[in-house]
């Protein structure tokens, strides 16, 4: 009889030890997933800041008159200008 409630203690202390490891590998999980989707999102860097349509070049007005895409957002702009006007993504 008090074999049978030992056996049952530590199938019991199996079945919690089980779902705390499952728990924290699934928090891992989702820490990592978070994580690449924030680096994607800031693909600039944090020391770098995105100010739009910067003075000096001109949106599909440059002088080259080529055009090139981005590789981020594939957005077409003048290939003289040295960020997209999309995204911000130097070239």
């Amino acid at each position: 009889m008090i074999t049978d409630k030992i056996y049952v203690a530590i199938i019991v202390e199996i079945v919690l030890q089980t779902l705390i490891l499952a728990v924290a590998i699934a928090g891992i999980v989702l820490r990592l997933v978070k994580s690449k989707s924030s680096r994607t999102d800031n693909c600039m860097g944090n020391n770098q800041m995105y100010y739009g349509n910067q003075s000096g070049q001109n949106y599909y007005g440059g002088n080259s008159g080529n055009v090139t895409y981005c590789r981020n957002c594939a957005g077409e702009y003048d290939a003289s200008l040295t960020v997209c006007p999309h995204c911000g993504t130097p070239r």
